[in-house]
This record gives C-alpha cells, sequence and structure tokens, in this order.
C-alpha cells in the first residue's frame, strides 16, 4: 500500500501529469485512505475531549481539501516548472528544479501521498 501513496505522491508532484490524472483510481484511493485517518483521528477527539458531533461536515470538508490540495499541488508545480523555463533554463533543469523544491516542501509525515 505504501507503493501506491509514494507512487501517487511522484506523479501529482510532476509538472509532465496532466490535470486529468488526478481523476485515476490511485489518487482517489488516496483520498479514501487519508479521509479514513483524518475523520478517525476526528471522532477519537470527538469523543476524548467532546469536539462537537459534525461527522458529515467534516468529511465534506476534508474531500474538498484534498481535492483541491491535489489540484493546487499540480498546478503549484506546473506553474514552478514554468517561471524556471522562462529564466532561460532547459527543460530537464527546470523539471529537475521544480520537482525537488516541491517535493521537499511536501514530504512531511502527515500527507500520506
Amino acid at each position: 500500500m505504501e507503493e501506491i501513496f509514494y507512487k501517487t505522491f511522484l506523479k501529482t508532484t510532476d509538472p509532465y501529469t496532466d490535470y486529468s490524472a488526478l481523476a485515476s483510481f490511485e489518487v482517489i484511493f488516496c483520498i479514501f485512505v487519508n479521509l479514513f485517518f483524518y475523520t478517525g483521528a476526528y471522532y477519537i477527539l470527538m469523543k476524548l475531549f467532546g469536539f462537537p458531533k459534525k461527522m458529515m461536515q467534516v468529511v465534506i470538508g476534508l474531500v474538498v481539501i484534498m481535492i483541491l490540495g491535489y489540484i493546487g499541488r499540480l498546478a503549484r508545480v506546473k506553474s514552478m516548472y514554468n517561471v524556471l523555463l522562462e529564466t532561460h533554463r532547459d527543460e530537464a533543469e527546470s523539471h529537475e528544479m521544480a520537482t525537488t523544491q516541491l517535493r521537499n516542501a511536501y514530504f512531511t509525515w502527515y500527507f500520506l501521498s
């Protein structure tokens, strides 16, 4: 399962990836796994600390945030790549710099993919 997360991370942080790839099984699967863990954490907080019982709002909010997050992350790496191309770098160098910068920023323990 970890392979799916890492492959999805690499695919969604590559400026050559088309936006239509975000509708793939892997991305949708990662959204559901993240949703499971985050709603589980909210449920635990709800039981332990009396958080308000707004599970449906939390689920809808998380799904929207994650979908927009994948789109935003891919848009960000594409814009970084385009800016680097405009600064007279070649395609390979621009690709390497954009993916390295973005992946270093997003590769954290709380992002599963």
